[in-house]
């Protein structure tokens, strides 16, 4: 089975190491046939400074990605980036759908009713989760996004499993089912010991939607994790789940 990778970073972020360049090579070196570089989106009004690349730089990061791909024939690199879902950038999105080969769903932040903005980190309380779901389901029914990163991500710090936690895991692989968007098993959160991928989460998709499309990407945020242990045990699990495991996603190159 060939080696892929659709959830890449790179120094622009301000949280990653490398540049574009840096991955390539690695890929080239471990035989990673596709790889997706997929920072994450800037938005124009300046929002996330702190987590992301400057609005400014946008067209530098596209262009060495264009750069890169003028280097290498042995590897196929598609040009991509993770964005939330906000319904003040729906336009923004579109336009950035028609410049590149692919775009994550990751919702990190989301705004409560009264504007202020939430980590998807941080979710401890009942109200929170459900407003994560609400914004993930958007996001999904935009039709704008090829998939879904982390779906699990709100579990990183509630308190525990629980009916709520299933609830909502069942209103989200419902719409993923509905608009076919493949979810990610997300390497990253076994490498930092997060509690994501939760193992009820993916119990729950596997024993009830067990026909959607799971990913398992490494959302490197250095050249070396593209093809570490983490991203070998995540493959496994998936495969021991008897998931829908694939790993070349539909963009507009394939």
């Amino acid at each position: 089975m060939k080696k892929t990778n659709y959830h890449t970073h790179h120094y622009r972020c301000k949280h990653a190491v490398g540049k574009i360049i840096d991955y390539v090579q690695f890929a080239i070196e471990r035989e990673i046939s596709e790889l997706g570089i997929s920072c994450h989106v800037p938005y124009k009004d300046g929002r996330f400074p702190k987590d992301r690349m400057d609005y400014l730089d946008l067209s530098k990061y596209f262009q060495e990605i264009d750069q890169a791909k003028e280097t290498s024939q042995e590897l196929t690199i598609l040009k991509a980036l993770e964005c939330e879902y906000f319904k003040d950038s729906h336009d923004y999105y579109l336009e950035l759908k028609g410049k590149t080969d692919y775009l994550i769903l990751g919702q990190h932040y989301f705004f409560k009713e009264d504007g202020k903005i939430v980590d998807s980190f941080y979710i401890h309380d009942k109200e929170t989760l459900y407003l994560y779901r609400d914004n993930v389901i958007k996001g999904i029914e935009s039709g704008i996004f090829n998939f879904l990163a982390h779906p699990d991500l709100f579990m990183a710090s509630y308190p525990k499993w629980d009916e709520d936690c299933e609830r909502i895991t069942e209103d989200i692989l419902t719409t993923c089912k509905k608009q076919n968007m493949p979810i990610e098993y997300n390497a990253n959160g076994l490498r930092h010991d997060r509690k994501y991928p939760h193992d009820k989460f993916w119990k729950y998709v596997s024993d009830n939607y067990r026909d959607i499309e799971v990913l398992v990407n490494s959302d490197a945020h250095y050249p070396e994790a593209l093809d570490d242990k983490f991203v070998k045990n995540s493959k496994n699990r998936v495969i021991k789940m008897d998931l829908n495991y694939i790993n070349l996603l539909q963009t507009k190159k394939n």
